[in-house]
């Protein structure tokens, strides 16, 4: 007598069919996440920190794509900032450099040539470079130049941080107006004296002028607190 093969029914599913469609599973953990706890921004922001042990710049984009979509828009103020870098300008000279005081903003429209403050991910989080606009795609990635070693990139417009808008430079009585309510000058003194350090154990071929130029810096600071 022959065994009779296993019959199937038409409205039989198979087992892969009852899992849930990706936006359901989003929804289930979404789900999972309120009932953690009372406070739901405290508990997301406890999953933000787990994923940032193993993503961290994942989660950074996802953060700044949030604020950007939803909320409000940081960059639209503007972001005034002490440089911590020697950034390549027209020449011999810098764009600006560590000490100046740095004011990026994001426009409604960019323009090529703009000079720009943009990221990248790796897997140790996120670094920043300025960099210049060449060129537009039209389905949406930007050309860019990387300002350091001028090696050219595509990239997406959300991994810019803002537009370079003003330089203010170390030494000008706008400077001076302006630094004592961003930072103590022992504490930015102590900064370029790092940075001194770090000079010293390697760096670009003009490390010696960035050296002679940040030990001006800080001679400019010792006299100016006695």
């Amino acid at each position: 007598m022959q065994s009779q093969l296993p019959v199937t029914k038409m409205d039989d599913k198979p087992e892969s069919a009852t899992a849930l469609d990706p936006a359901d599973r989003f929804a289930a953990l979404a789900d999972e996440i309120r009932g953690l706890s009372q406070d739901v921004s405290d508990s997301l922001f406890k999953v933000l920190t787990e994923l940032r042990k193993s993503n961290p710049g994942n989660v950074y984009v996802a953060s700044k794509r949030y604020i950007e979509r939803f909320g409000f828009l940081l960059t639209d103020g503007g972001c005034l900032g002490i440089s911590d870098r020697f950034v390549e300008g027209e020449g011999d000279a810098y764009l600006f450099s560590p000490a100046d005081i740095v004011i990026h903003m994001m426009p409604d429209k960019l323009e090529t040539g703009d000079i720009l403050l943009a990221f990248g991910l790796n897997k140790g989080g996120i670094w920043t470079y300025h960099c210049r606009l060449l060129r537009f795609d039209p389905r949406g990635s930007i050309e860019i130049q990387d300002l350091a070693d001028e090696k050219t990139y595509w990239i997406a417009p959300d991994r810019i941080l803002g537009k370079l808008a003003v330089v203010i430079r170390f030494g000008t009585p706008e400077w001076h107006s302006l630094i004592g309510q961003l930072i103590t000058p022992s504490r930015l003194a102590d900064s370029l004296s790092k940075h001194v350090k770090r000079l010293e154990e390697g760096g670009p071929p003009d490390r010696s002028r960035r050296q002679d130029e940040l030990r001006r810096r800080l001679a400019v600071l010792t006299s100016s607190t006695r």
